[in-house]
């Protein structure tokens, strides 16, 4: 995780400047421009929210607040408005513009930023502040951006890192309800929801009402109350597969149908985990990974991993398997979120080398059968899931030939 030179993290860093920020306008200490961006979606409306509400009281709400979509308008539009007196009451204490989903820091919106840095450069009228809200990170390099941070302020809203930080930012919420639940039951959570801090938050509101007066959140509640995603269920199902356990197998498979998961993207997320799980294998078969390791804790993991930066294993690993393993993207495993990395070598310790080989065939052999043969897709999964359980090897005798000219 990062830490600034206060030895900070990310999200501890983002959560002071949040409340500095708050604390400022309730001093009355009012910036011509802010900028909200980041990943974080949740976070970041949470506190622009409360931002608006200070700079603008829900009373002056209609008369002092002009919001705009970004896909809607121009910046040429925007400078216009911030020039404009327009009208509001004498006790409002300001106008506000906002501009929702700002466009102007993408690559190709330079001329059109442009308008915006001179009307900022120019300055304000005294009673006007322009909010900007941008989905993803911005470049700090680009001259809208240089000419906010001189004038304004900007926050940034970087997705959740790990367990430490869902912790913290459901910490809040539980202590209100008189809840508290342990690291491995956040842990489970994080494993369910991934690092989604709004879906994260709606499951923990859901795990208050369920527990009723109990304190205690605990595993078995997140297990019953909070759906798997489908990432996890496909573990699951390979974990499953590992064991051959066929029943169980289609027991996970039959799950994910039932949360409405397209055969389609079943098939895509096994091939893919398959893939995943060769490239573990490699790894193992080169004595690059510890055994201790895969009996850590997700988070022990990752800081066994990544300590050393620049010397730590991790980067060890990169180094070892350049130019044969994947450097990039959803397929390379080395790349992967902590967990699904450490999850995908623990099972990949489970089959031989030749055993995963195989049943990559014959998931591309169930690939080509759901677009050609006359099985429902649902029934063709069926029956691969079953050959991987119970003979790996089918996918080399099916004849490809036949099922292309089906």
């Amino acid at each position: 995780m990062r830490s600034n030179a206060r030895g900070e993290s990310s999200f501890d860093s983002v959560r002071r400047a949040a409340m500095d920020l708050l604390a400022e306008l309730d001093r009355g200490e009012v910036k011509p421009v802010y900028l909200f961006c980041g990943a974080d979606d949740f976070q970041r409306e949470q506190v622009m929210r409360r931002v608006l509400s200070k700079l603008v009281p829900a009373e002056f709400r209609d008369t002092s607040l002009t919001s705009f979509d970004g896909d809607d308008v121009t910046a040429q539009r925007v400078a216009s408005e911030l020039e404009a007196t327009g009208f509001r009451f004498d006790d409002a204490p300001r106008r506000v513009v906002l501009v929702r989903d700002a466009p102007y820091f993408d690559k190709g919106k330079t001329d059109d930023a442009e308008i915006l840095v001179k009307r900022l450069e120019s300055g304000l009228m005294d009673d006007v502040c322009l909010v900007l809200e941008s989905r993803g990170a911005v470049d700090r390099q680009r001259r809208l951006s240089k000419a906010i941070a001189a004038r304004g302020k900007i926050l940034e809203f970087p997705a959740l890192a790990n367990e430490g930080d869902a912790d913290k930012l459901l910490r809040g919420r539980l202590g209100r309800a008189g809840k508290f639940m342990s690291r491995s039951t956040v842990q489970a959570l994080v494993e369910r929801c991934g690092l989604d801090a709004q879906r994260l938050t709606n499951e923990v509101e859901k795990l208050i009402a369920y527990v009723g007066e109990r304190e205690e959140i605990d595993v078995d509640d997140v297990r019953h109350m909070v759906a798997a995603t489908a990432e996890l269920s496909v573990f699951d199902l390979v974990d499953a597969v590992g064991r051959r356990e066929a029943r169980h197998a289609l027991d996970q498979l039959e799950r994910l149908l039932g949360q409405g998961a397209d055969p389609f993207m079943i098939l895509a997320m096994l091939i893919r985990q398959v893939r995943l799980l060769l490239q573990g294998r490699w790894l193992l078969d080169a004595n690059l990974v510890q055994a201790r390791l895969l009996r850590m804790r997700p988070y022990e993991f990752n800081g066994a991993i990544t300590a050393g930066g620049s010397e730590s294993m991790l980067a060890q690993w990169k180094e070892r398997s350049a130019g044969v393993l994947p450097t990039s993207g959803k397929q390379a495993l080395l790349t992967q979120h902590y967990f699904p990395l450490q999850k995908s070598l623990e099972l990949a310790n489970r089959f031989a080398l030749v055993d995963l080989e195989a049943a990559l065939e014959r998931l591309l052999q169930a690939d080509l059968g759901l677009k050609s043969t006359h099985l429902t897709p649902e029934h063709e999964i069926e029956l691969a899931v079953v050959d991987l359980c119970t003979r790996p090897w089918a996918g080399a005798t099916i004849a490809l030939d036949a099922l292309l000219q089906t």
